[in-house]
């Protein structure tokens, strides 16, 4: 016999299916390709699938039928999410005549939706003394960019060139440990001071994500005032000087309320929603497959 859930049998396609899409997650995140945590990934399907039947049968029994122009209305927003009807029916490998089918589906999610969305209410407004909890919990959300400003020289030499290039980019590298004035290596060396737009070496105050990637992990890695050595990108050969660093600090409560508080909200809410689930399987009466 196959999984039954309060009394309803579980087709074991679903199972299969729960377990094919946990074991391509898990196998991305882990590394894992073959087939030795397989046991362990099909419980979680099993369980998975389990806490979705039980969800789809307390909204059978909570919630109202939708009317048929709700219905119509959440079938066509799902398709135009996924780029139309055909994006929609091609990426899912459906056909047109499994819409009635696809109409069900979406009811029965469109119920548990409804249903989630009471159990996480009332919704009341947080107090002072929760704000303050959950900012100094999680201090790590609520700080500034960490933040370089550094200077940049850049050769794009064609491929006949590198070796000039490289070894005219280590001179200027001594004489920036020299003390020699940035600026104007830039102006003499760099390839970007040959650019319409050239604003200096200086690149300004650059966060995380904002530049090349090489560049990043260099002048994030430097302290004030130190030279990188000579490296290398797609774009040729680079040299980087730090002149000051802003490090991430907590931005004050005030200045991050509203933010700590649609956070405090949203938390409470999963939060709510999880004890509801969590209630309802554990009411469940659950008959599992052999092994």
């Amino acid at each position: 016999m196959g999984l039954v859930v309060n009394g309803e049998p579980v087709e074991d396609a679903l199972v299969d299916q729960e377990f094919q899409a946990v074991k391509s997650y898990e196998s991305g995140r882990t590394h894992i390709s073959c087939c030795e945590k397989d046991p362990e990934f099909r419980e979680k399907a099993v369980e998975n699938v389990i806490s979705r039947v039980v969800l789809l049968q307390e909204a059978e029994k909570t919630t109202a039928a939708l009317a048929p122009q709700e219905i119509e209305e959440a079938v066509r927003a799902l398709k135009e999410r996924h780029g139309g009807e055909e994006k929609f029916y091609k990426e899912f490998n459906l056909t047109a005549e499994q819409e009635p089918e696809l109409r069900r589906d979406v009811e029965a999610n469109v119920r548990v939706e409804k249903m989630l969305l009471r159990a996480a209410e009332p919704e009341t407004e947080p107090t002072e003394a929760e704000l303050e909890a959950h900012y100094r919990a999680n201090l790590d959300r609520y700080k500034t960019a960490e933040q370089v400003r550094f200077s940049h020289i850049v050769r794009s030499p064609p491929r006949e060139e590198r070796a000039a290039a490289y070894a005219a980019l280590r001179g200027v590298r001594e004489k920036l440990l020299a003390g020699a004035d940035v600026e104007a290596l830039w102006k003499e060396h760099s390839d970007s001071a040959k650019e319409a737009d050239a604003q200096g070496a200086d690149l300004g105050w650059v966060s995380l994500g904002e530049v090349l990637p090489e560049l990043e992990t260099v002048a994030f890695s430097l302290r004030e005032g130190e030279v990188s050595p000579v490296f290398s990108s797609m774009y040729g050969y680079h040299l980087v000087k730090v002149a000051e660093r802003r490090p991430a600090v907590p931005r004050p409560l005030d200045e991050v309320r509203a933010e700590v508080r649609e956070a405090f909200i949203q938390e409470r809410r999963q939060s709510r929603v999880r004890a509801f689930v969590d209630a309802l399987r554990a009411r469940a009466v659950v008959e599992k497959p052999a092994p």
